[in-house]
């Protein structure tokens, strides 16, 4: 598959989380119970491990498969991301109680930070610390725009769209009575 269509596909499928997030977000503040919140609450874990599994493997097609070297933020990104996937399967397969989300919601709030300040220094290209001071050997330039798509998604947005959206689902997740 050729770079430009995975961009495509990974892009769309990155618009389609901000929606979801979007959505998820306007239902957790609505006072009223309904089928949909209590679904959501009940498969919230379900929902965390899909999206975190897309994107650990979106950024492992983007390294292993396009040959795109990921950059000294990135790897953080992926160090923060990388563990909700194994988080939520073994939350999964052994039932924990809503404490999971706490960690998950942590990872997910440092996530968001790091991957907000490389979507700013990309879109921008300022940077007030040089990519060297979190050089990681072998890594590319953080400022570089490797994949650009409908003006504003890049790599680092689509780390922040699924971090806000498993943020969002740990706000359901600790409201789950079943858990």
């Amino acid at each position: 598959m050729n770079p430009q269509t995975l961009n495509i596909i990974f892009a769309v499928g990155t618009i389609a989380f901000q929606v979801i997030s979007v959505l998820l977000l306007v239902l957790l503040f609505m006072k009223q119970e309904s089928k949909c919140k209590t679904w959501i609450q009940k498969n919230a874990l379900y929902l965390a491990f899909f999206a975190s599994f897309a994107a650990m493997a979106g950024s492992l097609i983007y390294s292993e498969v396009v040959k795109f070297p990921p950059c000294a933020l990135c790897w953080y990104q992926r160090i923060l991301m990388y563990p909700q996937v194994f988080i939520t399967l073994v939350a999964l397969t052994k039932k924990f109680g809503v404490e999971v989300w706490y960690y998950l919601r942590t990872l997910s709030i440092l996530g968001s930070i790091i991957a907000l300040y490389h979507f700013i220094i990309k879109m921008t290209g300022f940077s007030p610390f040089p990519c060297s001071a979190f050089s990681v050997e072998g890594s590319s330039d953080c400022v570089k725009q490797i994949v650009l798509e409908f003006g504003y998604i890049n790599i680092p947005m689509m780390a922040l769209s699924v971090f806000i959206l498993i943020l969002i689902l740990s706000f359901y997740g600790t409201k789950n009575k079943a858990a």
